[in-house]
């Protein structure tokens, strides 16, 4: 309708002003909420090539909002080729902020996917996975790996080094698990030898103070026992 193409219009000239970052912003998230309206071929004119442009921002910002406004521009247009080139661009930024932004978009963007293999999104994150060092990106990643399996239709399509990497983190957790258990149980063990240690030293300071208490018992009967015996001499 006349309406949306107006919005379009607005979201394009907002993209375009270069002057406000916000607008910026603004402009990726209601591309992403247009493509629905849109379709295909004008997305494919339009929207696609906008979002390559805010991909390439210099802000960090623009980048973050662009990278989280995806899913809808892939599940209309179903653009592989060109829009997951930007999302590994975005995924591979030198920003912590953005990298994070674009790991959680992951499940979103794979859930898009529908007239193109599956499969080739996986093949995607393993190249990924292969060729980045950053230990946290790759912790961010790797979370995602269950709750990306359960969207294949069948288990038998689920890539096998996708397995391999969920079935390493199930190791991987059950180690930490065992050393955690195994630090509670040396504190509990600690804390029992300490309890003994004080129980002992109560024990002790008890029998010499009731040792004392004999002591000065017996002393006072047998200094009233001398009482009484002076006093029937007398």
């Amino acid at each position: 309708s006349d309406r949306v193409h107006s919005i379009l219009s607005i979201s394009l000239a907002l993209a375009n002003d270069l002057d406000n970052e916000d607008s910026r912003c603004l402009a990726s998230w209601m591309l992403n909420g247009l493509a629905e309206y849109m379709g295909k071929d004008i997305c494919m004119q339009f929207i696609v090539p906008q979002i390559k442009c805010l991909a390439d921002d210099h802000s960090e910002r623009v980048r973050m909002f662009t990278v989280m406004n995806l899913c809808e521009v892939i599940r209309i247009t179903q653009s592989f080729s060109e829009l997951f080139t930007v999302f590994k661009r975005l995924l591979l930024y030198d920003s912590k902020a953005v990298r994070k932004c674009a790991v959680k978009v992951i499940i979103g963007i794979f859930s898009s996917i529908k007239t193109i293999d599956s499969s080739d999104f996986s093949t995607f994150l393993i190249e990924i996975l292969r060729n980045i060092s950053d230990k946290d990106l790759i912790n961010d990643i790797n979370k995602q790996v269950g709750p990306l399996i359960t969207l294949f239709r069948d288990p038998e399509c689920v890539p096998r080094e996708i397995l391999d990497i969920y079935l390493a983190m199930g190791v991987s957790s059950e180690a930490d698990e065992n050393i955690v258990i195994s630090d509670i149980d040396s504190k509990v063990s600690k804390t029992d030898e300490d309890s003994q240690v004080c129980n002992r030293q109560g024990t002790e300071e008890d029998d010499q103070a009731s040792r004392d208490h004999i002591e000065k018992f017996g002393s006072r009967k047998s200094s009233a026992t001398m009482d009484i015996q002076t006093k029937h001499e007398e």
